[in-house]
């Protein structure tokens, strides 16, 4: 039942209605919304097609640092599947592992060490994300932020295309665009 509402959540909050028409009993808690919500940017970029050949038949969310969210994105995924792959969630704080990636979070790392992992994932078709406050201004691509009680994103499509990553108009939509300095249009 749980995950009926984790799904339905994400599927409002992809669909622009705020969660808050579900009962408090019904919610999902932000960790989880946050966890939904990057399985279902898999849906909503492309990745170029010679990007991460070693994973034809896995997509992999690799998870940079420990916290409840590793959890819920490991459940958040179980049994899932992207354009018919298999998701695997890699938990690794070494950068060249997680260049194998479609999806990299980042917890609440040290900024130096997240500078750093950022720096080393340029160049790689990987999808950065992140709760840290400026993620966006350090090279990231998705920052969630919580506003008016709502999990909302903030993504810099620069960042993005840079790595040759396609970011549906869809996912823009829902999201605060920020220019490739990190900065709101």
């Amino acid at each position: 039942m749980h995950r009926f509402w984790l799904w339905l959540a994400t599927a409002l909050l992809l669909s622009g209605v705020s969660p808050g028409v579900l009962s408090a009993q019904e919610k999902a808690s932000e960790t989880d919304v946050k966890a939904a919500f990057l399985y279902n940017f898999a849906k909503f970029v492309e990745w170029p097609g010679s990007s991460n050949n070693q994973l034809d038949s896995t997509f992999r969310i690799g998870v940079a640092g420990k916290t409840a969210m590793n959890k819920a994105i490991k459940i958040a995924v179980e049994s899932k599947q992207v354009a018919g792959r298999q998701v695997e969630v890699l938990e690794s704080d070494d950068a060249k592992v997680l260049a194998g990636c479609h999806i990299v979070f980042f917890n609440s790392s040290s900024q130096p060490a997240m500078e750093a992992m950022l720096t080393t994932l340029r160049g790689h078709p990987v999808l950065t994300v992140s709760e840290h406050e400026e993620f966006i201004s350090h090279g990231g691509m998705i920052r969630f932020f919580v506003a008016n009680g709502k999990v909302r994103f903030e993504i810099s499509p620069a960042r993005a295309r840079a790595e040759k990553l396609n970011i549906s108009s869809k996912l823009l939509k829902l999201a605060v665009i920020a220019d490739s300095y990190g900065g709101a249009e």
